[in-house]
C-alpha cells in the first residue's frame, strides 16, 4: 500500500490551480524580509480573510 505524503498533495493542488490559470509564487519570494514572528496568528489571519472576502464575488466549484 502506497503512502500519500503532504508534499505530494500540495504539488497536486498547485498543478490543479495552475491549470485553472492561477500562478504559483513561492512565499519567500513575495516577502523575503518577513520572518515567521511577523506573521499574524492563524485565528487573526482567518478573521482578516473572512472580512476581506465578504464582498468578493463567489463562484461555485464543481
Amino acid at each position: 500500500m502506497s503512502k500519500i505524503i503532504e508534499s505530494a498533495i500540495e504539488e497536486f493542488a498547485i498543478e490543479l490551480l495552475e491549470k485553472q490559470g492561477y500562478q504559483y509564487i513561492y512565499a519567500p519570494s513575495i516577502a523575503p524580509d518577513l520572518s515567521a514572528s511577523d506573521l499574524p496568528a492563524p485565528s487573526e489571519a482567518r478573521q482578516a480573510g473572512a472580512q476581506a472576502g465578504s464582498d468578493a464575488p463567489t463562484r461555485k466549484i464543481q
